[in-house]
């Protein structure tokens, strides 16, 4: 039966919540597994945090409160960033984060979308429409790459230049032989930043 914690970690500017789930075969005092749901919960944390700032500072500052919750009979699915697997019988999820560190919050409405980018760090879930995703990748003040979901399944990618005197690109994906115009737009807009980088 997994023994499963929620770890709040509170920085100077952000909050974020985890759930760790660590197998009763670690054996552990409650004390122990308290401890070890800190530390993996920070381990998680630090692990998306080089995800999105692979050349920021790795020394996180983080004030870690943990609570028990109810264990489980089963392994069981968080809504939430991962699971991070940090060793054999240890599954960590980002469950409450900005919506920078990748699609936040968990919103019904957004829920698949949520699904298609976890993890992902190219996209965040954004502010400018509803269900709308944003490239972390910027031009100028604003996310150079822009998916915003359309009537009828299809996606509208907007690909903003570098070059104040162009024009965005806009382009439309439709929903064709069950595939998701958001994952094809995305896909799209990976490849042409990949072929159009001019680093």
């Amino acid at each position: 039966m997994p023994n499963v914690y929620q770890v709040k970690a509170r920085a100077t500017d952000v909050t974020l919540e985890t759930v760790v789930e660590v197998a009763d075969s670690r054996a552990q005092s409650q004390l122990g597994f308290e401890a070890q749901a800190r530390s993996f919960a920070y381990e998680a944390i630090l692990i998306r945090w080089r995800e999105l700032y692979p050349e920021g500072s790795l020394d996180l500052v983080l004030d870690l409160s943990v609570q028990r919750l109810p264990d489980t009979e089963t392994e069981s699915v968080y809504p939430g960033l991962g699971p991070y697997h940090l060793g054999a019988g240890v599954r960590v999820w980002i469950t409450d984060a900005p919506r920078s560190w990748g699609g936040l919050p968990w919103a019904s409405s957004d829920s698949e979308i949520v699904k298609i980018i976890v993890n992902n760090p190219f996209w965040y879930l954004c502010d400018m429409a509803p269900g709308c995703l944003c490239s972390y990748i910027a031009s100028a003040n604003m996310p150079k790459y822009v998916i915003v979901p359309s009537v009828g399944g299809r996606a509208v990618l907007d690909i903003w230049s570098e070059d104040p005197n162009e024009e965005k690109q806009t382009i439309t994906f439709e929903s064709v032989d069950g595939g998701n115009a958001i994952t094809e737009a995305m896909r799209f807009a990976e490849r042409y930043d990949a072929e159009h980088s001019k680093s």
